[in-house]
């Protein structure tokens, strides 16, 4: 037997059409057509933060410790070993030293970076870099 153009709908869709034609009918101010615009629009995409670029390992040696701080920041920690001056920068996937050696008028200018993970082992300077710059301040 065969049926011409009918289709037989089963009876979890046959509730679910019915409810969207009742819903379509609903008086203005009743039922889920009324419902706030800020409730049918999707939530606003979260800001991703602007990244600042960070300066090449070479553009960091050989300079004062003010120009340091003007492309870094304030360092974590200032420390001395012996002629050395050490500072280090902290950011979450790293540990970035500074250190400052005098020149031969007797001012101090960066020397040396060393990064360093925290569990130990050196980290990719690059990386690093870019980690500190965009560390907000403690």
């Amino acid at each position: 037997m065969r049926r011409s153009g009918t289709r037989i709908l089963g009876p979890s869709l046959t509730i679910a059409l019915a409810a969207l034609g009742l819903a379509a009918c609903a008086q203005p101010g009743q039922g889920p057509a009324s419902a706030p615009v800020a409730q049918l629009t999707a939530p606003a995409p979260k800001q991703t933060a602007i990244l600042r670029p960070a300066p090449s390992p070479e553009s960091l040696v050989g300079k004062s410790p003010a120009a340091i701080e003007r492309a870094l920041g304030t360092p974590a920690f200032e420390g001395r070993d012996g002629d050395a001056r050490i500072w280090r920068y902290s950011a979450e996937t790293c540990s970035l030293l500074v250190i400052f050696y005098e020149d031969e008028a007797g001012e101090p200018k960066s020397a040396y970076l060393d990064a360093r993970k925290p569990q130990g082992g050196e980290a990719q300077m690059g990386a690093c870099l870019s980690d500190v710059v965009n560390t907000p301040p403690a």
